[in-house]
């Protein structure tokens, strides 16, 4: 179900698959920011811990801005953890992609434990339409998981790059 204020412009998500770890989960927002704003949101590591964390759970972002580089968020929710990744794809301001694990996931850090989350960025009039797609999804309860987390979080972006229009 989209959220308060999000524009769903494509979803999919297959419930009746036999290997729903496998199929890509695909999402459309519409924001209204400039391309280079909703870029920023998703690039820089200061802003980016802004929409990933909060007051009560604050994170910090490190990356290497580059393919072939790391990626790690850190944080504490109830117990401390890090999200970590390889970057795929960097191409400010049109596309980024990366590999993502969390500690909290108890999985090795291995290639099969990873999940690929791409955003594709597109202008429009009056703003940018944001594509995200994850797929490799190692086990149905972290595909639940990160469906949930993505759904809330594409509209937590989205209000984070709109504030600072």
């Amino acid at each position: 179900m989209p959220m308060p204020n999000t524009k769903y412009l494509r979803g999919h998500m297959s419930a009746t698959s036999d290997h729903l770890c496998d199929e890509p989960v695909e999402r459309a927002i519409f924001v209204a920011a400039p391309i280079e704003i909703l870029a920023s949101s998703l690039a820089e590591p200061s802003r980016m811990a802004e929409w990933m964390g909060d007051d009560a759970m604050p994170v910090s972002v490190e990356h290497e801005g580059r393919a072939g580089g790391s990626i790690v968020v850190r944080g504490r929710q109830h117990v401390p953890f890090e999200n970590r990744g390889r970057i795929l794809l960097w191409d400010p301001p049109r596309r980024f992609s990366w590999t993502h694990l969390s500690t909290l996931s108890n999985l090795p850090d291995e290639p099969a434990s990873y999940t690929t989350l791409d955003f594709a960025l597109e202008p429009v009039c009056g703003g940018t339409t944001l594509s995200f797609t994850m797929h490799g999804f190692p086990t149905l309860t972290i595909r639940k998981h990160l469906v949930l987390y993505w759904d809330v979080t594409l509209d937590v972006i989205r209000r984070h790059a709109e504030a600072y229009v």
